[in-house]
């Protein structure tokens, strides 16, 4: 599972850069081959101002923690703590999301590699087979272990 701060991290960082990417998109339509305009502060603020980052300076994006601003910082505090509520009081339901999902992307893996072994010409249920007693049932059991929803890496 996603930790909280990663999850706060990505929506922060996309409510920061929406009316930007929004602007850009505008730009694009009539200027396909241009450069992107950026943020100018001084002289240029009123011409590109709708390319600034609402919580960051944007200038590099690998200032870490240094480029947020407090609203930014203010911000992203109030989606962890919200994100971890709503694991504490759904953690069942996130359960049975997560199984679904692992169970939907092994069924997924299994007939991308149905697909591979037919198209060599084997005999699928032959090879998985193998493969499932020389691995001990490990990849080809449809079983999935259950899996933590209460861990952040802080």
């Amino acid at each position: 599972m996603v930790p909280p701060s990663t999850e706060a991290m990505a929506l922060n960082i996309y409510k920061n850069c929406y009316k930007k990417w929004l602007a850009w998109k505008e730009f694009r339509k009539d200027n396909p081959e241009a450069d992107l305009p950026r943020y100018s502060p001084g002289e240029q603020h009123d011409a590109t101002k709708k390319y600034r980052h609402l919580f960051s300076d944007g200038t590099s994006g690998r200032g870490g923690l240094r480029s947020w601003n407090d609203a930014g910082l203010t911000h992203f505090n109030g989606l962890k703590g919200a994100i971890k509520k709503n694991r504490e009081d759904n953690t069942e339901r996130i359960a049975q999301v997560e199984e679904a999902f692992i169970n939907r992307q092994f069924h997924r893996y299994k007939d991308a590699e149905r697909a591979k072994i037919e198209k060599a010409g084997k005999n699928f249920d032959e090879v998985w087979a193998k493969r499932e007693k020389r691995k001990g049932n490990a990849v080809a059991s449809a079983a999935v272990p259950s899996v933590s929803v209460d861990n952040d890496e802080e």
